[in-house]
């Protein structure tokens, strides 16, 4: 019974994160990492997709591929990614704010200001 609960668990964050619902995704394969430490239904995959829609493959590029890694290896694995992107982003995050001379702040998405151009412009 509860390795349904588990695959169920893992059904849920993977449909989450199609939905994009990121942190319902991330809080389901959280509960999911605590739940089944060993990885036994695959859990950490479903992670490695999340992460990767988030971050893309910045921090692998010049890092040569790692082996595969499986049951508590690929939560280690992962959750060390995320630590590491998190500190990339957060510095990021301050150096571009020290370089503005301003507050951090989160630029506007390019689509929302072509989109006010666009409605700006006349017709």
């Amino acid at each position: 019974r509860s390795r349904f609960y588990l695959f169920t668990l893992k059904g849920y964050a993977y449909l989450s994160l199609r939905l994009g619902d990121d942190d319902e995704a991330r809080d389901a394969l959280a509960v999911l990492a605590a739940l089944d430490p060993e990885d036994a239904v695959g859990g950490a995959l479903v992670e490695a997709v999340r992460q990767r829609a988030i971050y893309g493959d910045e921090l692998d590029e010049d890092a040569p591929t790692p082996p595969p890694a499986f049951g508590a290896a690929a939560w280690a694995r992962l959750r060390a990614r995320e630590q590491a992107m998190a500190a990339l982003a957060s510095a990021g995050a301050a150096s571009a704010a020290a370089v503005a001379g301003a507050s951090p702040w989160t630029p506007p998405h390019p689509a929302a200001a072509a989109s006010a151009a666009w409605a700006a412009s006349p017709r």
